[in-house]
């Protein structure tokens, strides 16, 4: 594993695009977190399998972590389950809702979310070292052509917070580029460390897309003031399969007044989510 001191010339700083089959194949890493099947999608182009995976588990948090090769794609993928048990929910509801990332940064984020994050990460980096190490050539080759992300991390909901976590962290573990695509995720941190996030991305050449379904209210949640979104924002309309980047998104507020007008639970499910993107990239 390298430290952060060293510096890693083998990699341009590029940005790359939205690309939606890269979300569909996101988004069905994290739905079969939950333990389902992926939902068929009639688009072949888009056809998803991780190869030497790795399945890591604690009381709290479970993820997996495999090597995505597609023609000239080449990434690793680890992605994180969602909130589906009485103590991750309780988890998640921390009273003591916001901490330091460390003495020697500044912003603070969700204490449930860094708690369940530290429970697991030592586990994950070693299994993402052995993976960089075996492929960095081919990682190296399609970052290089603008293909995707050297390491991707996933997620929804709460394995969404996870995932920008897991981002952060790998990002300044590994100096390599990351890609961080969460769907349905909450605010995982206050302004300051939205800002640290957002500049130590930008810097990198690393994106966080931000998948958001009309009337999800989860993403508002938790409803302190001090919470704020990191990434850019993708909005997904399930009644016409509209995928839409959002430049400047509506207040937290009025996105949880909405929210409460419709049914929360449906537009927040991970099968929604998949289902729309899926739906868009067949369109397209």
């Amino acid at each position: 594993m390298r430290s952060q001191t060293e510096s890693n010339s083998e990699f341009r700083t590029k940005i790359v695009p939205l690309d939606l089959s890269t979300a569909v194949n996101m988004a069905r890493a994290a739905y079969v977190m939950y333990g389902k099947r992926a939902l068929p999608i009639d688009n072949k182009s888009i056809a998803f399998n991780l190869t030497e995976l790795s399945e890591i588990a604690t009381r709290r948090v479970s993820c997996r972590v495999g090597y995505w090769q597609s023609n000239t794609r080449a990434s690793v993928i680890v992605a994180f389950r969602g909130t589906s048990t009485g103590s991750e929910w309780l988890n998640n509801a921390h009273p003591a809702v916001w901490q330091k990332v460390s003495p020697a940064t500044v912003g603070k984020i969700h204490r449930g979310f860094s708690n369940s994050f530290e429970e697991i990460w030592d586990d994950v980096a070693k299994c993402i070292d052995v993976l960089v190490q075996k492929h960095r050539s081919e990682l190296l080759t399609s970052y290089a052509n603008g293909q995707s992300m050297p390491i991707i991390f996933t997620g929804h909901s709460r394995g969404g917070a996870l995932a920008v976590l897991a981002g952060l962290r790998g990002l300044t573990t590994f100096l390599l580029p990351v890609g961080v695509y969460t769907f349905g995720a909450p605010r995982v941190g206050d302004t300051e460390f939205a800002k640290l996030f957002t500049d130590v991305f930008a810097q990198s050449g690393s994106i966080h897309w931000r998948f958001e379904c009309v009337g999800d209210p989860v993403p508002v949640f938790p409803f302190a003031l001090e919470g704020t979104h990191t990434g850019k924002l993708v909005m997904l309309d399930p009644a016409s399969q509209i995928v839409k980047v959002v430049g400047s998104e509506p207040h937290a507020a009025i996105r949880a007044a909405h929210s409460v007008s419709l049914k929360p639970s449906r537009p927040h499910k991970m099968s929604n989510y998949l289902r729309v993107l899926g739906e868009a990239v067949a369109v397209g």
